[in-house]
C-alpha cells in the first residue's frame, strides 16, 4: 500500500475508534489492563474512567523514562484521549506545559470533554489538532517530545523524524514506545493492509531506528524493555537525546 493511502486508511480507522472505542467488531489491544501489564502505576490506572481507558491503546509504557521538571514543555504526539499527558501530570510534574497534539479531532473531543485545560502551579495542558509531519510549532520549543503507538503510523519516517528533531529544544530528549523488528517484515504483512493500522507496516530494526535518529541529529539512542509480541515484532521503548547545537 502507498504512503499516502496507508496514512488516510490509519487516519479513517482511528476516528472510528476514538469516536466508539474499542468494540468487538473492532478488537484493539488496549485499556486498562494493557496498561497495567506494561506497568503503568496502579494508583494512576484507577484515577480514570472506563470510557477513557476504552480509547487508550498503547504499545509501552513511556512514564519510566521521562524525568519531567517544572516549567518544561512537553509534545505527546499523537497523544489520543491524552492520557500520558494526563499520568505525566499526576506523577511526574504539574507544572509542567503538556501539548497533546492529534490529527483526529475526536480523540482531542474525548481528552478535552475528560481532562480540560488542568491549569496548575504554571503551564497547563493543551489541545492541538495536526498533522505530526507538519507540526505547527517553532524551532526548538519542547523538551520532551513522546510518541506511544504513533511512530510506526507513518509511511515516511526520514519525513517524521526532521520534525521531531525541529521541534525538540538542544539535548531534548524523545521518548517513544512502539513495535521493533528483530528481523525481515513478514511477506503476509506487506500485503495486509491493516497492517499500517497495528503498527506492523511500519515497524523499524533498531539498526534502522538508530540511523533514522542520527542523520537527523539525535545522538544517544537506547532501546529498552523488550516484549515479545509475535515474532519478529517486540514491543520496545526507545529513547534519543537531541543535539546540544
Amino acid at each position: 500500500m502507498a504512503g499516502g493511502n496507508a496514512k488516510v486508511r490509519v487516519i479513517q480507522t482511528y476516528r472510528r475508534l476514538y469516536r466508539a472505542g474499542a468494540s468487538p467488531s473492532l478488537p484493539v489491544l488496549g485499556g486498562r489492563a494493557m496498561a497495567r501489564s506494561l506497568g503503568y502505576p496502579e494508583d494512576v490506572l484507577r484515577a480514570v474512567d472506563d470510557a477513557l481507558w476504552n480509547r487508550f491503546f498503547p504499545c509501552g509504557n513511556p512514564l519510566p523514562y521521562l524525568d519531567v521538571r517544572p516549567g518544561q514543555r512537553i509534545l505527546n504526539l499523537g497523544s489520543g484521549v491524552g492520557l500520558d499527558a494526563f499520568f505525566v501530570r499526576q506523577t511526574l510534574s504539574s507544572a509542567a506545559t503538556v501539548v497533546n497534539l492529534d490529527i483526529a479531532y475526536e480523540a482531542l473531543a474525548a481528552g478535552l470533554r475528560a481532562f480540560g485545560n488542568q491549569p496548575g502551579e504554571a503551564g497547563g495542558v493543551h489541545w492541538v489538532q495536526a498533522d505530526g509531519e507538519i507540526l505547527p510549532f517553532t524551532e526548538k520549543c519542547f523538551h520532551w517530545v513522546v510518541l506511544n503507538g504513533v511512530f510506526n503510523v507513518f509511511p515516511e519516517k526520514d519525513r517524521i523524524v526532521r520534525e521531531l528533531a525541529r521541534v525538540a529544544a538542544p539535548c531534548g530528549r524523545l521518548v517513544v514506545a512502539d513495535l521493533v523488528r528483530n528481523g525481515p517484515l513478514p511477506d503476509e504483512c506487506r500485503n495486509e493492509p491493516e497492517g499500517w493500522v497495528w503498527c506492523l507496516n511500519g515497524s523499524e530494526t533498531c539498526e534502522e531506528i538508530a540511523r533514522l535518529m542520527e542523520g537527523a541529529g539525535f545522538l544517544d539512542v537506547r532501546f529498552h524493555e523488550w516484549i515479545c509480541q509475535a515474532e519478529p515484532f517486540w514491543r520496545c521503548v526507545f529513547t534519543a537525546r537531541k543535539s546540544p547545537a
